[in-house]
């Protein structure tokens, strides 16, 4: 019964550690849909800096006043592409750290639980033993019962067959003894 609990117990906390994982897993698929977003987000910046670079460098060719105003545009793009980037690295490190001290909870809980378990094991294991040591144990106290009941058995059957067959030999001469005749009428 404790074996069939102590397995309930142990699945149990397989599925409860695969619903753990599925978080991460699910946790950690956020965090890319996150990156991806990020990382588009970049290339739009990225696409925007390519624009005002190409603008800059007409309106070069036209006048200085609006090779300043393009540079001026170039720096904020850059400026904002940075901006982005580094909220994205700084989101991604932040979900990282959080998903690495979930793990690392919930791993610490496992190693607890693995643990319990392998003390729960060792208790049946001993269980177990002594278990089996008493079944042999009786087994040849039984078999030494019925040794000696059989040996009792095959004295009083020798007894009763000797008593049988002297019972015979009198039975034989009270018959013969009858046969003679014993009162004169023979």
């Amino acid at each position: 019964m404790d074996v069939e609990k102590t397995i309930e117990f142990i699945l149990n906390m397989q599925a409860n550690a695969e619903v753990e994982m599925q978080k991460i897993r699910e946790a950690q698929a956020q965090s890319d849909a996150r990156e991806e977003a990020r990382a588009k987000a970049q290339a739009v910046a990225l696409a925007a800096q390519a624009e005002a670079q190409a603008a800059a460098q007409a309106a070069q060719t036209t006048a200085l006043a609006a090779h300043a105003q393009a540079l001026a545009a170039q720096r904020e793009a850059q400026a904002a592409a940075l901006a982005t980037q580094a909220e994205a690295q700084a989101i991604r490190a932040a979900d990282h750290e959080r998903s690495m001290a979930d793990h690392d909870t919930r791993m610490a809980e496992h190693e607890r639980t693995m643990a319990e378990q392998e003390r729960i094991l060792d208790r049946i294991d001993k269980r177990l033993d002594r278990a089996v040591r008493l079944a042999i144990r009786d087994a040849r106290n039984e078999r030494k019962r019925r040794q000696q009941a059989n040996a009792e058995w095959d004295l009083k059957i020798t007894q009763l067959a000797a008593a049988q067959l002297e019972t015979e030999e009198k039975l034989r001469g009270f018959i013969d003894s009858m046969r003679r005749g014993g009162n004169g009428s023979h």
